[in-house]
């Protein structure tokens, strides 16, 4: 049988190296016709033969025998050591000792992701970032990379998942403090350096993340409609001479935007590639999937309220330093303004809380999710006394910025509960904030054993009750990726003295 990706990885090589069949053939010791017998899959040189080969095409002997995929393959391997490397050199952020909890994350990210190419998706994404932001657009992420702590020391994601603290930009001083529900909501305060400190943190697990990318370690992300064709081409480009990249069109997609797509399969070690039509693969969800559960997909969807950003001087404003009890106030009140956003519904109540980004984050959420609150489906349907807001609000038993509003509250929740009472297995908090995720427990109803633990593990006699009505829970980290969004458009707003620009949602 011929082997002809043999053959054409020695044709590679040769071409590469420059020279012709006969050249190749004469500083190798034999003739120019086993040259072209090598390329053409009709014959293999001798183990004798290849040393010399190797040394004459400057490749390692395991280069050589390699395939092009496989040796596409180990150059992969090469560059995600590479990032692990600057990823771990970043954490110099924190100073040259970091704390223990963020080694401790940065190594429990490292292990659950070593297996996979997301370090690869996470350093692309970060190029897609740092490209649009010089081209005065952002980048939305809407998967999960906002839960991971490498993300962030990349700058593929500006959403720090560790919990809230202070960080010196100049010498890495970093203090965690527990009194504060979200990092943003810390106050002003200097370093012994003299430097002002950055305040940040929102307390989010990485098993969201890591979960996800071990299934797909690809990204998903809005992007301007001008720039979608930039980032196409930073995908080619990134796996150029490493992998296939495959165009792909899903005809049963159900919204205009991800009919508008853009989604790109990287293909390594595959041979079977489906024919393309037009330059795209053309396919359904149910076959799409199927691939999506084996190679790496990046899905980038246009956005016009991306589009319409415009910044004065050509400065993009960093939300980072905007995060001030003002900033909290004005988009506090821009939700109230909203009649589909849960603060507008609930203006009286959150009036006796101080309007934080805590606060904004809790409406956001309530917002975005589902079964949290009484919604008109509700009130239609006569199902007051089914709601969580009766039992948990209005009777008393709840504050509302302790009840979860996120999946990643309920992981904490659990987690913090079984640490308390000395049990350290995080695959229970991961189960229940999937289940609560997904509404299981709203339809098909909390086991008995379960409930029983929860209330064992001295959490509220409510939060069974809760959990088991609760039919969505949306993600916190794309929460504060758009509240991040939502600072930038609110500067954007100020600086042309206009506040009818809406909330992003």
């Amino acid at each position: 049988m011929k082997n002809y990706q043999f053959g054409n990885h020695i044709c590679e090589l040769r071409r590469k190296a420059g020279f012709s069949q006969f050249q190749l053939g004469r500083l190798v010791g034999v003739s120019d016709k086993a040259v072209s017998k090598w390329e053409n899959g009709d014959a293999k040189p001798r183990i004798d033969t290849c040393y010399r080969l190797a040394e004459v095409l400057g490749v390692s002997l395991r280069e050589l025998l390699a395939s092009g995929t496989t040796l596409a393959k180990s150059k992969l391997d090469k560059l995600k050591m590479q990032q692990w490397k600057e990823a771990q050199k970043r954490l110099s952020l924190f100073g040259d000792v970091p704390p223990v909890l963020c080694r401790c994350r940065f190594e429990a990210e490292k292990a659950a992701l070593a297996e996979t190419d997301a370090i690869l998706s996470l350093t692309l994404l970060a190029q897609i970032t740092k490209e649009a932001n010089r081209r005065n657009t952002v980048v939305l992420d809407i998967g999960q990379t906002a839960s991971s702590f490498v993300a962030w020391l990349l700058s593929a994601s500006a959403v720090n998942p560790l919990p809230p603290h202070y960080r010196c930009p100049n010498c890495g001083t970093t203090e965690f403090i527990s009194s504060v529900r979200d990092g943003f909501d810390l106050t002003f305060k200097r370093c012994s350096c003299g430097t002002e400190m950055v305040h940040d943190g929102h307390n989010l697990p990485h098993c969201v993340y890591t979960r996800s990318a071990q299934r797909n370690a690809g990204i998903r992300c809005r992007l301007a409609p001008s720039f979608l064709p930039v980032a196409a081409q930073m995908v080619r480009d990134f796996y150029q001479g490493n992998a296939t990249i495959l165009p792909v069109k899903i005809s049963d997609y159900n919204q205009d935007a991800l009919r508008a797509a853009e989604i790109y399969v990287v293909m390594t070690g595959r041979d079977d590639l489906p024919p393309l039509y037009n330059g795209f693969w053309h396919t359904d969800s149910a076959s799409f999937w199927d691939w999506w559960r084996e190679e790496t997909i990046y899905e980038f969807i246009p956005d016009k309220q991306l589009g319409a950003l415009s910044f004065p001087q050509g400065h993009l404003p960093d939300p980072i330093k905007q995060l001030t009890p003002e900033t909290a106030e004005a988009l506090y009140q821009k939700r109230c303004m909203d009649p589909k956003h849960f603060a507008a519904s609930i203006a009286q109540q959150s009036a006796t809380f101080p309007h934080t980004f805590h606060l904004l984050m809790q409406l956001d959420g309530f917002s975005y999710s589902s079964g949290l609150w009484a919604d008109p489906y509700e009130i239609r349907s006569k199902e007051i006394q089914h709601c969580n807001r009766k039992i948990l609000v209005e009777e008393g038993q709840a504050d509302f910025l302790d009840i979860p509003a996120f999946c990643e509250d309920v992981w904490n929740d659990i987690r913090t509960a079984l640490s308390n009472n000395g049990i350290y297995y995080d695959e229970l908090a991961f189960e229940v904030m999937e289940n609560a995720r997904k509404g299981i427990y709203c339809f098909s109803g909390m086991p008995d054993e379960l409930s029983g633990m929860l209330h064992a593990l001295s959490l509220p006699g409510w939060y069974p009750e809760y959990l088991g009505k609760v039919r969505y829970l949306s993600s916190k980290g794309v929460c504060i990726s758009k509240l991040l969004l939502d600072i930038i458009f609110l500067e954007l707003s100020q600086h042309e003295k206009a506040s009818t620009r809406p909330s992003y949602t």
